[in-house]
């Protein structure tokens, strides 16, 4: 789906297949043990085979976190949309869902050396309590390869997008980032 100015949308590009290096060390590390356990172990083999076992574990989720999202990300399934009345998003690891403008209560990127993404506050017409969060995450897989987006933070380009399509239509104006005192920043 093309950008058109009612339509906005970012595609992830997917993980890097130099993940798979890292992956790999714990089926060579799995393998390792399983050659201990047969020819040095003796008795305690049976040790080395459980600990083989969880290295082999440990490498199948990761292999299989990462295939995931190279499927995700090659068929486009993977994605950030502002539409004309709501925010839809499709992300590993957060989820899929929409989010209409008039739910926003702030919007703001988050730097810190534990979670980097994008926070939105949002509160449900049928709730009274304290608003619900949203983490957008792992926003440096954004595909930003149009011209002017090469040195961009793509979590402040998702935030200021946010902000702009809430300020142009009958939605709350959102405060900026620097002016509302986020508890995660």
């Amino acid at each position: 789906m093309p950008n058109t100015p009612d339509i906005q949308q970012w595609h992830f590009r997917p993980r890097s297949p130099f993940i798979l290096a890292w992956i790999a060390i714990p089926f060579a590390l799995g393998a390792w043990l399983v050659w201990f356990a047969v020819s040095q172990a003796g008795a305690l083999g049976w040790l080395f085979f459980l600990l083989s076992a969880l290295c082999s574990s440990i490498g199948a989720l990761g292999f299989e976190s990462w295939r995931r999202s190279w499927r995700n990300t090659r068929h486009g399934q993977e994605f950030i949309r502002l539409d004309e009345d709501d925010l839809s998003y499709c992300i590993e690891g957060v989820g899929a869902g929409r989010l209409p403008y008039t739910w926003l209560r702030s919007v703001y990127p988050v730097h810190t050396r534990g979670c980097q993404g994008v926070v939105i506050e949002y509160r449900r017409p049928e709730t009274d309590r304290v608003p619900d969060r949203l983490i957008l995450k792992d926003l440096y897989r954004l595909d930003l390869h149009g011209a002017g987006f090469r040195y961009v933070n793509p979590h402040d380009l998702i935030a200021d997008a946010i902000k702009a399509r809430c300020r142009e239509g009958a939605y709350p104006a959102l405060p900026s980032a620097t002016s509302s005192a986020s508890p995660m920043a």
